[in-house]
């Protein structure tokens, strides 16, 4: 079901999971702010009444313009489990992502996704994946895209080496078909 809050509009949707005999075997309850920017998750997965995991989706957007999204998944103690904060920048064009995989309050992974455009229309974008220390690279994409975007070319090094291990080069051509070349290094 859903219902709106006539005062605050917040949304809450709530789905019960139940049993041929109608018993309660799992709820989840999902309340959403009225602008979209917080939204509060709570699951009972065994239908016993007691929360089992608690989901924050909280985004704060600064006086800059950019935003600020962290997501805190926690056990129905209220301890946490994992976070993971998105700081995106007013343009959308920068986001760096922060990474708790067990919730210990220590940072497993870090990324930066960075995309721009270049001066005939074509775009970039580069996919960087960090160790917790926030400068040790694990990974890299870089994607480049034409301005008609029949070409791409997508390169990786797969294991932070700093040298590139595949290259993908994919066009499409004018009657739609599509050849592609992957070379691994």
């Amino acid at each position: 079901s859903v219902s709106v809050d006539s005062t605050t509009q917040e949304r809450t949707a709530q789905v019960w999971t139940r049993s041929a005999d109608g018993a309660l075997l799992a709820q989840d309850t999902v309340v959403t702010s009225a602008d979209g920017l917080d939204r509060q998750s709570t699951m009972d997965a065994d239908g016993d009444g007691d929360v089992d995991v608690a989901i924050s989706d909280v985004t704060v957007q600064q006086a800059d313009g950019s935003t600020v999204q962290t997501v805190e998944t926690r056990n129905g103690d209220g301890n946490l489990r994992s976070r993971v904060v998105v700081d995106t920048s007013a343009d959308g064009l920068t986001a760096e992502t922060t990474t708790d995989r067990d919730g210990d309050g220590i940072l497993d992974g870090q990324s930066r996704d960075v995309r721009s455009t270049s001066a005939d229309g074509g775009t970039t974008r580069t996919v960087t994946q960090f160790a917790g220390d926030g400068t040790t690279v694990l990974a890299q994409s870089v994607t480049k895209q034409s301005a008609d975007r029949r070409e791409t070319t997508v390169t990786q090094d797969v294991n932070g080496d700093g040298n590139m291990d595949v290259s993908t080069y994919r066009v499409q051509a004018t009657d739609g078909s599509v050849t592609e070349f992957t070379t691994q290094y």
